[in-house]
């Protein structure tokens, strides 16, 4: 393949040559030729499930797990890996964990530190220990750590849980945390699906956080297709039979390129099927008259045959998960409501009420996003509408039609693992047929053989793991098993708990035309902002232990609105409203002007006034400080809290100074 790189002048910080990427040394992956990363470029690795995107990060992490090849690093330069399964200690918390994982300076001043003032015997080395803390810059690191872990959904209750007692969601952002709190001395970031299980806002930070950094390097695999148009310049397609294909530019361009591709793809395996009718037509016939076929003429039928068959073999088709659903589901013009909350009280014990008070009618054809922040109740609040958790307050009421389909965030359990995937999906078939379609276009016609095959073929299942037992299924796989299982029971109404989670971009964008063409109704829970803007036009946004707030609008719409809302919140403006005169007199004019300066000069007595009481007991606070810090020198936790604090009083202290002066200049003058 050509160099991968955008046309930037940055220096090549990473070359990567001849990679060969295999699935257990039998199946090829992806070949290619060379590689090569830039300072600051911002790339995006797509394909299929099984494809190889997450083998092909860790070979270029310098893990050489199943790929061959060579890959050089500039010498000196820091590599962060945020890999999607991780190895922790069970009995550590998150908050020792992502302060030991960093590698930074700063880091490793810290530990030091620390480590030092549990020797108060070795003099020597806690004083080397002080001025690394110095010369790094590191006394208020662990803050920074701290406001890192908030802002990606870690609070402090969760910073002291040990690792053993989170979900395989929060350790996923232990991980991402890790990587984060060093980003400033990070050359290179390697990132395996960072906004899984993040919520809205801890998306935007990741992905502002990501776009400061104008020198960093980062490769990442994501289904998140707005992330990846809002963070990355250029596309690494890994097609799944082995070829590896580069394209700068957005999302949507991918998809074009990508179309044209499979539309060239198309014709090629067109002619080659019409060239091996020919050559088997050619070859059944007989000779003319008494002649015979020379051996030359036989050969080059052979090597047609043998072409042209490669070319058919080799097509696995433009990935389409909609084309074989049917567009039309039934809609009733009913108004009665598919189903309804009233006054709806959830309590979790040990968590106290995760809603209160809901009340709310879910009409026929609403597609409808649920929002809110991490431990906001989303999934319980799916759970609560599929029935499965019973209400503390208030009731539910379904339509006597209701046929529910709900897809969990947490795959359920298989009822034999030893079945094979092929087996399990030839049982939803059935149901599909029974169903006369559904969802699936022309079911009625079909074989149930057929109906599997093109069941397995919807969600691009390939073809070599179809006789696979299901218990031997990756993340990836399982879910999308999952999905045909609810898609299979013909539901008009759509319960789904992130249901991108484990599948691929190409799979998602299709899976949104799915749902844009469904016309049940939807509730969506989900991270991936672009597919809430594509299928939802109204949000449910719920806050921990209250109630629920209805927007009308994207979901694009309503992260504006908070953020519009938010900095309303912190800011303070005073509005002084003055009618002016007609037309006044030369005299009422110095009037106004004597008590114009006259009101000022009263207003900046008393702003000074008020700045000096503040310097006063600005120093005073200093001076406390101050002590403690002479108390605590050997406590490393108190020290750095009272070094940050320190530092922060002295800027604000400095702020006043410059204020307490001009104030003094404008009553001097």
């Amino acid at each position: 393949m050509p160099s991968a790189g955008k046309a930037a002048t940055g220096e090549i910080l990473l070359e990567a040559n001849d990679l060969e990427g295999t699935h257990d040394d039998i199946r090829t992956l992806f070949k290619i030729e060379r590689l090569q990363i830039r300072r600051g470029q911002k790339m995006a690795v797509v394909g299929s499930n099984g494809c190889g995107k997450s083998t092909l990060l860790t070979a270029l992490a310098g893990k050489s797990r199943g790929v061959t090849g060579k890959v050089q690093l500039q010498p000196g330069s820091r590599v962060a890996v945020v890999e999607q399964a991780t190895d922790y200690d069970p009995e550590k918390t998150v908050a020792e964990i992502v302060l030991q994982k960093a590698t930074s300076p700063q880091a490793i001043a810290c530990r030091a530190y620390r480590a030092a003032a549990l020797k108060p015997d070795d003099t020597k080395s806690f004083q080397n220990a002080m001025e690394a803390m110095d010369e790094t810059n590191a006394w208020a690191w662990e803050e920074h750590a701290t406001k890192v872990m908030h802002e990606l959904g870690l609070n402090d209750e969760l910073q002291q849980r040990k690792i053993s007692e989170t979900s395989g969601g929060e350790e996923r952002r232990v991980a991402l945390a890790s990587a984060m709190v060093d980003i400033q001395g990070t050359d290179l970031l390697i990132l395996d699906e960072p906004t899984n299980h993040l919520s809205a806002e801890g998306c935007d930070w990741l992905q502002e956080r990501l776009n400061q950094e104008e020198d960093l390097s980062v490769v990442l695999v994501t289904h998140d297709r707005y992330f990846l148009d809002e963070v990355c310049d250029e596309i690494l397609e890994i097609d799944g039979l082995g070829s590896v294909y580069s394209h700068p530019g957005s999302w949507q361009t991918f998809l074009e390129r990508r179309g044209k591709r499979f539309a060239d793809r198309a014709s090629t395996v067109d002619a080659a099927k019409t060239q091996l009718k020919r050559a088997e037509a050619w070859m059944a016939r007989g000779a003319r008259g008494r002649g015979t076929k020379n051996k030359a003429q036989i050969s080059g039928y052979h090597t047609t045959k043998d072409q042209a068959e490669a070319i058919i073999s080799a097509d696995d088709g433009a990935p389409e998960l909609s084309k074989n659903f049917a567009k039309k589901n039934e809609k009733s013009g009913s108004k009665v409501p598919v189903l309804q909350l009233v006054n709806a009280t959830v309590t979790v014990p040990g968590r106290g009420d995760i809603f209160k008070k809901i009340s709310f009618s879910f009409q026929r054809g609403q597609k409808i996003g649920v929002s809110g922040p991490n431990g906001a109740g989303k999934s319980t609040f799916l759970k609560t509408l599929a029935g499965e958790l019973e209400l503390d307050e208030g009731t539910r009421t379904e339509d006597y039609d209701l046929r529910l389909g709900y897809l969990s965030q947490e795959p359920p359990p298989w009822k034999d693992p030893t079945q094979r995937v092929m087996q399990v999906v030839a049982e939803m078939a059935e149901d599909v047929l029974a169903a006369q379609g559904g969802f699936f276009a022309d079911a009625q016609s079909m074989s149930r053989e057929k109906a599997t095959a093109q069941l397995l073929r919807t969600v691009n299942f390939a073809p070599e793991r179809w006789q696979t037992q299901v218990q031997m299924l990756s993340g990836g796989e399982r879910r999308r098993v999952q999905l045909l299982r609810v898609l299979a029971s013909n539901p008009n109404v759509l319960l789904m708990d992130e249901p991108t989670n484990d599948l691929d971009a190409v799979t998602v964008d299709a899976l949104e035309r799915l749902l844009q063409d469904f016309e049940g109704t939807i509730v969506l829970v989900s991270h991936d902002r672009s597919l809430l803007d594509g299928v939802c036009n109204m949000h449910l946004v719920l806050e921990r232990g209250k109630g629920m707030k209805v927007w009308q609008g994207s979901h694009a719409e309503l992260r504006e609105f908070e953020k519009a809302k938010l900095q309303r919140m912190s800011v303070v403006d005073v509005v002084e409203e003055t009618i002016a005169p007609e037309e006044p007199t030369p005299q009422q004019v110095l009037q106004k002007q004597d008590f114009k300066e006259d009101r000022n000069r009263k207003k900046n007595e008393k702003k000074f006034k008020k700045v000096e009481e503040k310097i006063e007991k600005m120093e005073q606070k200093l001076a406390q400080v101050g002590d403690d810090i002479q108390k605590n020198f050997a406590d490393p936790d108190k020290m750095a809290k009272l070094v940050a604090e320190q530092q922060k009083l002295e800027v604000e202290q400095e702020a006043l100074y410059e204020q307490w002066e001009e104030l003094g200049e404008a009553l001097a003058a």
